[in-house]
């Protein structure tokens, strides 16, 4: 009764190439506005790129990708944008063995926010079926792996120049403002699966910041659905298995206000291990 959530940052596990929204958005960022100067004259390159990369964040990922649609004039150029900085994404340094351990576990699902397709590659085929369009949503005789934003085109797909997600054809990849708050109507499908699997399972999240755009955008649709017809008693928990803890009160009230539990992997690791420890000195079974 438990299923994964899949974001962006898990995609490092498997290559410390693949980027984050905001890194992923730095190009265009930069070409939209080519003379932002640095703050002083010498300012150190890496330092100039982390300012740009914190105003993008603070701006809003989904912000900046609709600006530059509509700088370009086509959303054909963001979603071509998208596919080939994820496609140059060097494959030589691609370890999969986190993904194949994840996939190991007994999830109810595996749903994922990610565009790669790391997952896929790494499943077995007999045990997970790929969904990338809600029609497929159909099938439940095995777990799957459930593509909630779009996937990366195949070559096949790409050399047809097959161009639609879910049945809409003017988009490729969900990144935009605009795609967001048109998602319960474009992808009604995909929405109504989210709401069900809130309601039926326990969901732990891996990749995701506390900040990430397409977190909260779930958490917040969790919230509407659990506390539809009044306050729900006992809701199914979110565990955010997260890098480091966060001091910000803000933050923490927002997880305890949403049904969330943030869990830091590097103390859970810690926790087991002096646990193993103990069972191996004392021959605790």
């Amino acid at each position: 009764s438990i299923s994964a959530m899949v974001g962006a940052g898990f995609s490092l596990n498997a290559n410390p190439d693949y980027p984050d929204w905001a890194t992923l958005l730095l190009d265009a960022y930069q070409e939209m506005h080519p003379n932002t100067p640095p703050r002083k004259r010498f300012e150190a390159k890496a330092k100039y790129l982390r300012r740009q990369l914190d105003y993008i964040r603070l701006i809003g990922e989904p912000n900046v990708a609709e600006e530059y649609e509509n700088y370009c004039g086509t959303r054909e150029a963001l979603d071509l944008y998208i596919e080939n900085h994820i496609l140059n994404v060097d494959d030589s340094k691609t370890n999969l063995k986190t993904h194949k351990e994840l996939l190991s576990l007994d999830w109810s699902d595996i749903i994922t926010t990610n565009w790669d397709s790391l997952l896929e590659d790494s499943r077995n085929l007999t045990e997970y079926a790929l969904v990338t369009t809600a029609k497929d949503l159909r099938s439940r005789n095995r777990k799957r792996i459930v593509k909630i934003n779009g996937s990366i085109r195949s070559e096949e797909e790409r050399n047809k120049k097959s161009y639609n997600y879910d049945g809409c054809y003017d988009h490729l990849y969900l990144i935009t403002k605009k795609d967001f708050a048109n998602y319960n109507k474009n992808h009604e499908d995909f929405s109504n699966f989210m709401k069900i699997k809130i309601l039926e399972n326990t969901f732990c999240l891996f990749g995701f910041s506390g900040n990430d755009y397409n977190f909260r955008y779930w958490v917040k649709e969790l919230k509407r659905t659990m506390t539809k017809g009044g306050e729900t008693k006992n809701p199914n928990p979110i565990f955010l298995f997260t890098l480091e803890e966060s001091s910000d009160k803000a933050l923490l009230q927002f997880y305890k206000n949403n049904y969330i539990i943030p869990i830091n992997i590097f103390k859970f690791y810690s926790y087991i291990n002096n646990i193993n420890y103990i069972q191996n000195v004392y021959g605790i079974a």
